[in-house]
């Protein structure tokens, strides 16, 4: 008698889905989890540790719903080196010292469609997991026509996004991701903290060009020229001199290594 009712209650639940009928997880379904995670997700303050896939912490979050609605952010390193990045009502900055390079506008993509112009068909399914010690929904969305999926790591209990990874549906490999670990809901954050400094020079840009540009002129300021001219050349430089040289040329480049990390780093968090 158990076995024949165990048959007819998978019997009825692949009929719902061939019915098409959303199946239900709970008291809610895959896309109402989801839904409901996203809009939590945009409208509460948080601060929070960004990592890695591998556990590793790269930079911390700051996250502030005012309310009015608008949403202030400010994204920095582990030590309060002065760069960081803010979004507030005015823009989104990348300041360096008393330097703040201001985001060009950005243009949003089309939304895609189906062949048939409706939009395209969404596929949920859902699993039960952790993220960091925290019992988790874990939902799978592909969108029709697309070339990723994306996963994500919902708490059970508060609601909030632990993480958001896209995977390369042919290929499977992790394109983008965003963790967080060590999260704190609805924290007091002072308006200052995505501020610019009171003595900081705005530059504007035109495109993401100037932007790189700008953030390695401000992370690499002008030094002594290391220029020598026809006659210097015919003179044996001084140890000293070209130590400082060697040491120079380094030190540029690590600061445009800082700058495009940076510059990544900033769009991956846009993006999510």
């Amino acid at each position: 008698m158990q076995k024949l009712s165990n048959t007819l209650f998978y019997a009825v639940i692949c009929i719902l889905m061939f019915a098409g009928v959303q199946p239900v997880y709970g008291e809610k379904t895959p896309e109402e989890i989801l839904h409901e995670a996203m809009q939590f997700f945009s409208h509460v303050s948080f601060s929070a540790d960004s990592c890695n896939d591998d556990g590793r912490v790269s930079q911390k979050r700051y996250t502030k719903v005012n309310p009015d609605g608008s949403r202030w952010t400010r994204l920095q390193g582990l030590e309060d080196d002065g760069m960081y990045t803010i979004t507030n009502d005015s823009g989104t900055y990348s300041v360096f010292g008393n330097t703040a390079v201001k985001e060009p506008p950005r243009k949003l993509p089309p939304v895609k469609r189906s062949p048939d112009g409706k939009p395209r068909k969404t596929t949920l399914t859902i699993a039960d997991g952790e993220w960091n010690g925290k019992s988790c929904h874990i939902i799978t969305e592909t969108v029709e026509l697309s070339d990723y999926k994306t996963v994500y790591y919902i708490g059970k209990e508060d609601n909030f996004i632990y993480s958001r990874k896209r995977f390369d549906i042919e290929s499977g490999e992790l394109f983008s991701s965003m963790n967080y670990v060590n999260v704190v809901l609805n924290p007091d954050l002072p308006d200052d903290l995505f501020m610019l400094p009171e003595n900081a020079v705005i530059k504007t840009l035109a495109n993401s060009q100037e932007e790189t540009e700008m953030i390695i002129e401000a992370l690499n300021p002008p030094s002594v020229s290391a220029t020598l001219d026809a006659a210097q050349l015919d003179k044996p430089m001084p140890v000293s001199k070209l130590i400082y040289i060697v040491a120079t040329v380094f030190v540029a480049l690590g600061l445009i290594l800082v700058a495009v990390i940076i510059i990544r780093r900033r769009r991956s968090s846009n993006a999510r």
